[in-house]
């Protein structure tokens, strides 16, 4: 945890990596959708409101100060990287408001784990506002489950992906057996950089190492057996 005494201007939530013990995929959802609307500049949802009412706030919306200096909050469950003030422990807006939109829990913003449709919902929640919405697919390929690799059961959706630099939510259970979220960034060159909410983590690797082989994380060694992206 970031502490700051007397200087609350300096203390920011970790953005990018996971405010929650169980927010991996809330991370993730935040980190694809977010780089999605950088490239469709057509779609410009945010949670920001100049002054957010009871209802918003309701719904995650947040003023500006709290988008960039996190939301304070009072449930101390599983919180990992969020940063401490005088006043009391704060945590990233935009993925608080995921969890509150497309969590198993609507309105709610604890420790929340997700699964396959929550993850789908999150990423048409960063781009649209909406998690219901049909202005964009979100597709899930793959099972946690599945003992034939990624790579060999969907090769054309899974090579389009990498061709077309697709960033995607690239799923793997931990050596412990839980399942745990991370992001894809293919590159120009075939290659793929792996991104760990869990702690910042990021290595290049190649598509056969990350869908077939394994890779090793600070988590330790995992397969990525399932994934989602926005088409």
């Amino acid at each position: 945890m970031e502490r700051h005494p007397g200087n609350d201007r300096a203390a920011r939530p970790k953005f990018y990596l996971q405010n929650r013990t169980n927010w991996c995929w809330a991370a993730a959802a935040k980190i694809v959708g977010l780089h999605y609307k950088n490239q469709h500049p057509c779609f410009g949802f945010t949670i920001e409101r100049p002054a957010p009412d009871p209802e918003q706030r309701a719904l995650g919306y947040v003023s500006p100060p709290e988008l960039t200096g996190g939301v304070r909050t009072q449930d101390f469950a599983g919180l990992c990287h969020p940063c401490e003030r005088e006043d009391g422990f704060y945590i990233d807006a935009w993925q608080r408001a995921i969890v509150m939109n497309a969590g198993s829990r609507p309105g709610e913003a604890g420790d929340l784990p997700g699964g396959d449709a929550e993850k789908m919902d999150a990423l048409r929640f960063v781009v649209t506002g909406d998690p219901n919405t049909c202005a964009i697919r979100a597709v899930s390929l793959g099972q946690c489950d599945s003992t034939i690799p990624l790579l060999d059961a969907y090769p054309e959706p899974l090579g389009a992906q990498i061709q077309n630099q697709n960033w995607m939510i690239g799923n793997h259970l931990r050596e412990t057996g839980h399942p745990h979220s991370v992001v894809l960034m293919p590159d120009e060159k075939g290659r793929v950089r792996l991104f760990d909410p869990w702690d910042g983590f990021s290595e290049v690797y190649t598509p056969a190492q990350l869908f077939r082989s394994g890779f090793l994380s600070s988590l330790g060694r995992g397969v990525i057996r399932w994934i989602q992206y926005i088409e």
